[in-house]
Formats: structure tokens, sequence, C-alpha cells
């Protein structure tokens, strides 16, 4: 069963983008939520990036953001609050 937008119902969903920033005209980055699994330390934080994605309507352009692995970033937020 495919997709559909929870806005309209249309069926023409695009799944799985990547969102970009463009800091000039050569260079972009990927747009990242992120969490530092070690919080309290001085130095090394091991901060992780989540990438963000976009599911984009075809037919009314709603645009709904999602984190590509969510167990994931999960696990990390719970490990930093644990320190």
């Amino acid at each position: 069963m495919k997709k559909r937008c929870g806005a309209c119902d249309s069926q023409k969903i695009i799944e799985n983008l990547a969102i970009t920033d463009r800091i000039d005209a050569l260079n972009s980055f990927e747009l990242s939520i992120p969490i530092q699994r070690k919080p309290d330390a001085l130095f090394f934080k091991d901060k992780r990036n989540h990438p963000l994605r976009a599911s984009v309507c075809g037919n009314c352009g709603k645009v709904e953001l999602s984190i590509e692995n969510p167990a994931r970033f999960y696990e990390d937020f719970l490990e930093s609050k644990n320190r």
C-alpha cells in the first residue's frame, strides 16, 4: 500500500529526500539533528549527527520531516541522558 498525504490524501508522495543548506555556490551540507552522547565530558563529547529526511506531496506540497534511523537516534538520546 502506497503512502498517502495527511493533508490531501494523494498518493503522489516523493520520499526519503535529503535536506541540504548551501554555504556558498560550491559548498552545501546535509541538515541533521546532533546528539552529544557524553554531554558532561570536557572534550570528546562523542557527538552523532542524525540526518533529516523529507517526504513531499506532489499534489499539495505538504512536507513531512523524519529522522533517517529513529531507533539509533533514540538509543543515542537515552545514552546522553544516562551520563
